[in-house]
């Protein structure tokens, strides 16, 4: 329920002169702007559509605050907002705002900031592996289940991406805040023709340039690359201030490790570290990163000292549950996330969800894979290692931007993280790897009004994230369940 208030005028000074001072802050900090202040009133249409509050100050009343830093949540809250940043957070009090929401029986929590995210979607139709931008309905889904904060982990379109960053901090188009990673920095043997192949190290270093001016945020190392370009790659990027990623296959875990990269992406299961035949700057063909791994012992001295080395070298490792999960769990993905395509590509995506359920061999062998992979990162975790999670909406359709999302956060409870443990990753985690953790990632005084609102606890069960209400971005609250809504049929070709 939302509440209007008129302005409430008066300033009270303490007995003490000391006093003075601070309390007309206060007082000021009470008071309501005008409506000229809304900010919204210059977003596109597009984006108006979905605002529900934008206001000056917005006070939320009654909440259970989840903050992000683990700490178990806290009931009987008011958060105050004002100019898309939170002013107070602490027991009820009374005040002057704008707009007040009720909050009782819901829970406030910071908005999920997301790690392997993309703007594509594979397309159905082509003769050949080939990508199509979303830049309209991919934001959208991230901002409608909750996502307010996302790094892209590649793409095949740079300067798409960027202006959809552009447009959306420009209130154009609907969204997340996007930090883009550049296009894929791949070798030759790429399964997908629009990655251009990088054999030259002084290529590379061209190339992270060109992107770095551009306004990419990081890079990402793709599976068939070389040391050589590896290292020139994170040399030049690191020169810029900016990160390096990998979803590696050529270079293993422990030379990623050496040349200084920061993140690996997807985890143990594809790694080429415990395959005995791999030759150098070359990737195994077929299954052998996976036979190698389903041939360990979760817990042996192998496993053990990747860890270590992952965790002494300050790598990060990215959570990409979802994508492995697609079509091997029962309940992922479910009917009405495939109801978020468009009539071809959910057609060609229940007839491979068919396939994969027609092939019982190939579903034990993934969850055995998953299984694998969700013991390493429980043990990563334990070891002091820094875990993120992402979504990695790319393949057949099974995993899509938003429900994927979610469904990411559910297989890392399922993998023995309790919900706290893993809202801080999806929250807390993924800020401070990106430096941006002084204005996103938890919820305090001073931090950028980013926020969700969940008719529901989902510190206790994860799946309750589904219950959202309201997504704050920048202290101006967006309806969730409107934009699912408008999403049905829209993604895919």
């Amino acid at each position: 329920m939302t509440h209007f208030h008129p302005p409430r005028r008066g300033l009270w000074a303490g007995s003490c002169r000391g006093f003075v001072a601070p309390a007309i802050a206060l007082a000021l900090a009470w008071l309501p702007i005008p409506a000229h202040a809304q900010r919204a009133a210059e977003f596109h249409q597009r984006v108006k559509q979905y605002v529900v509050h934008d206001a000056s100050t917005i006070r939320i009343d009654d909440v259970r605050v989840i903050d992000g830093t683990g700490a178990p949540a806290v009931a009987g809250q008011s958060i105050l907002m004002r100019d898309g940043k939170i002013v107070r957070i602490g027991p009820m009090e009374a005040g002057a705002a704008d707009i007040v929401i009720d909050g009782k029986g819901r829970t406030a929590m910071p908005g999920l900031v997301m790690m392997h995210e993309h703007l594509l979607f594979l397309d159905p139709l082509a003769d050949a592996p080939s990508y199509m931008g979303e830049p309209l309905a991919s934001p959208k889904a991230y901002l409608a289940w909750g996502a307010t904060t996302i790094r892209t982990a590649g793409t095949f379109n740079g300067s798409d991406d960027i202006q959809v960053a552009r447009m959306i901090r420009e209130g154009q188009f609907v969204g997340p805040e996007i930090n883009v990673t550049a296009p894929f920095l791949e070798g030759n043997g790429s399964f997908a023709y629009q990655m251009v192949p990088i054999s030259d190290p002084k290529r590379a270093r061209q190339i992270v340039n060109f992107w770095a001016d551009a306004g990419a945020t990081s890079f990402k190392i793709y599976m068939n690359i070389s040391r050589d370009v590896l290292a020139a790659a994170i040399d030049e990027a690191h020169k810029r201030g900016l990160q390096v990623t990998g979803h590696l296959c050529s270079i293993t875990f422990h030379e990623a490790a050496a040349a200084g990269i920061d993140g690996l992406e997807h985890g143990v299961v594809v790694a080429t570290d415990f395959v005995t035949d791999k030759k150098a700057d070359r990737c195994p063909s077929g299954s052998a990163a996976g036979d190698a791994l389903l041939a360990l012992k979760a817990d042996g001295p192998e496993m053990s000292e990747l860890i270590q080395t992952l965790i002494k070298s300050k790598v990060a490792v990215t959570s990409t549950l979802a994508v492995f999960a697609a079509g091997i769990v029962n309940w992922f993905p479910a009917a009405e996330d495939l109801a978020m395509l468009n009539e071809q590509s959910q057609l060609w995506a229940w007839q491979r969800l068919a396939a994969i359920n027609r092939a019982p061999e190939r579903r034990e062998r993934g969850a055995r894979l998953l299984q694998a992979e969700m013991q390493f990162e429980k043990a990563f975790v334990a070891a002091g290692g820094t875990l993120l999670v992402g979504t990695d909406p790319t393949g057949w359709g099974g995993t899509l931007p938003g429900p994927g999302n979610h469904a990411a956060l559910k297989l890392l409870v399922e993998a023995g993280f309790t919900p706290l443990e893993v809202i801080r990753v999806a929250t807390l985690a993924g800020a401070r790897f990106q430096h941006i953790d002084d204005r996103v990632g938890t919820l305090a005084p001073g931090k950028q009004a980013d926020l969700l609102l969940i008719d529901g606890r989902p510190d206790e069960d994860i799946a309750q994230l589904s219950r959202l209400d309201l997504v704050f971005k920048n202290g101006i609250s967006f309806d969730s369940k409107r934009m699912k809504q408008d999403l049905r049929g829209k993604i895919g070709r």
